[in-house]
């Protein structure tokens, strides 16, 4: 599949927004450090998750066109701006990966933009997609989908929740094409994603 970096304006498009306990989130990661001498960020056990939760959820790495298309490998892409405007890096079969290697996939690919050594391979054949708004103060974004893929998700700030307590939380926002799947099957998959990032281990 070639890499078409069109968004679609003509898919039916549904967007869904769940809040993930960033308190959680980031106890999670101080124990990986703590325990494995590890650096992580929320970007890095975010995308970890939606490529583990995606095997159970494969119709939203797909394209639809008259029909449900499956992809064989789930090729998630992230976007990279570092000052020179947005590139799109690829993890080539992310379900296949443990956490530290897309972890160290996604600190290379932040090298290699930096260093202007992106190569067209690099960017080629994303199936789903990720934005990572996480370091910016936004509260919530609804992506854009790509005209060959069928969903696209946004990470976006840490806020303090609004119930009157001190829990941190930030938003993850998923994007699809309704033709490929309905909002209570996109919300199972969300909270799929919710439970692997709250939990004490993944």
């Amino acid at each position: 599949m070639e890499n078409n970096k069109n968004y679609s304006v003509s898919k039916p498009l549904a967007s869904i927004c769940i809040q993930i306990d960033a308190d959680k989130v980031d106890s999670l990661i101080k124990r990986i450090k703590d325990e494995e001498n590890f650096n992580l960020n929320v970007g890095e056990i975010v995308i970890f998750s939606i490529a583990k939760a995606l095997k159970d959820f494969p119709m939203f790495n797909s394209m639809y066109d008259q029909n449900l298309i499956l992809y064989d490998s789930i090729n998630l892409g992230h976007f990279v701006n570092l000052g020179s405007g947005p590139k799109l890096a690829v993890i080539k079969n992310a379900d296949t990966k443990n956490l530290y290697h897309i972890a160290q996939e996604i600190k290379e690919s932040a090298l290699k933009y930096i260093r202007g050594e992106l190569l067209a391979e690099d960017t080629a054949l994303s199936t789903i997609s990720v934005t990572n708004l996480y370091s910016f103060e936004a509260f919530q974004v609804i992506p854009p989908v790509y005209e060959h893929q069928s969903a696209m998700f946004s990470i976006t700030s840490k806020f303090v929740s609004w119930d009157g307590g001190t829990v941190h939380k930030f938003n993850l926002t998923l994007s699809y094409d309704a033709m490929v799947a309905d909002c209570q099957t996109a919300i199972t998959f969300l909270h799929n994603i919710k439970n692997r990032l709250e939990a004490k281990a993944l």
